[in-house]
């Protein structure tokens, strides 16, 4: 029997299920990133809208640098952080609200294990 844990961040779901019987198989995989309470706190009331990769090499981010995702989406930085890394897994978080009557979507990119705050180019 094949046991399967799937866990994404938000909306917090738990997926388990197997497959048939079988000897038990364990899957090895990478270990999963570090996230606290402080870190999810910050995406309370975003909704995970996709997932991708950065397009090559990640050398972290910085003020107005753009970055690439292989699912043709485009963001920008709004903050300064270095670490690098060769197509490294995102996911993008959207918050959409209105100010001042004029309706506005707040971006937040997961890479890794660090969240960062964008604005969508594309």
């Amino acid at each position: 029997m094949r046991l399967y844990l799937i866990c994404l961040v938000t909306p917090f779901l738990i997926v388990l299920g197997w497959t048939g019987p079988s000897s038990p198989t364990v899957t090895p995989r990478r270990p999963p990133p570090d996230c606290d309470a402080a870190k999810l706190a910050e995406i309370v009331g975003y909704t995970a809208i996709a997932a991708s990769n950065v397009t090559g090499q990640f050398e972290g981010a910085d003020f107005d640098k753009p970055v690439k995702l292989d699912n043709g989406m485009i963001f920008e930085f709004h903050e300064y952080n270095y670490s690098y890394s060769y197509r490294p897994d995102v996911i993008v978080f959207a918050r959409s609200g209105t100010s001042q009557g004029t309706s506005v979507t707040l971006y937040e990119l997961l890479i890794e294990d660090e969240l960062y705050s964008v604005s969508r180019l594309r």
